[in-house]
């Protein structure tokens, strides 16, 4: 049998020499993070491992989100637009009109009413300022249960080196740092660049 011989070319990757970035004038006590950035950032990760737990015999509150079936009525009749099925209303984001959300308050699970509005000045011309029954069923109620900073949420979270509130706070206040760093290294890149193009 005849033999074939397969040559292989390896190209391997250029290196990036990164030297310039080294002398851009970035200091790092020029970035500053307060608490409050500290306290948003940790808010948003709490929110994010929220659990979502459906209420089967609580009450719609503020905050939760309510799958509701509706309808608007004006004048007697059920107006284009305005009647939804299963859909989920979050009670405070102030989707609907003002009334509406604070008219479900308190609703349980299978509850029908009829919340008596008014609809805003500075609504739809056919509508603005009409009086407007919209009759609301509660399908479900869905609630999110916030984690408690607690050994469970450092176990979830599964951070090397964090495992309480203090450490926490370290790593975030790190992270956000190395993002305000980069911020500032790709700023002053920018107006580097831009300064010697046009030249």
């Amino acid at each position: 049998g005849r033999q074939c011989t397969f040559k292989f070319k390896l190209i391997s990757r250029p290196e990036i020499k990164l030297g310039k970035y080294k002398n851009l004038g970035v200091k790092k006590d020029e970035v500053k993070v307060t608490k409050e950035e500290v306290e948003h950032e940790i808010g948003h990760i709490c929110e994010s491992m929220a659990e979502i737990i459906n209420k089967e015999n609580g009450t719609v509150e503020k905050g939760n989100t309510a799958y509701i079936d509706f309808k608007g009525i004006v004048d007697g009749e059920v107006i284009e637009g305005g009647s939804g099925t299963n859909y989920p209303l979050e009670i405070g984001s102030n989707t609907f009109i003002p009334g509406f959300e604070d008219g479900c308050i308190g609703m349980k699970v299978g509850e029908t009413k009829t919340l008596k509005l008014k609809f805003p000045e500075n609504y739809v011309e056919s509508l603005k300022g009409k009086d407007v029954d919209f009759e609301v069923t509660v399908r479900e109620i869905k609630e999110r249960i916030i984690p408690e900073l607690g050994k469970d949420f450092f176990d979830d979270l599964d951070i090397e080196g964090v495992n309480d509130k203090k450490s926490l706070e370290a790593h975030v206040k790190e992270e956000i740092t190395k993002a305000k760093q980069g911020e500032l290294i790709k700023e002053s890149v920018t107006e580097k660049i831009s300064a010697t193009a046009s030249d």
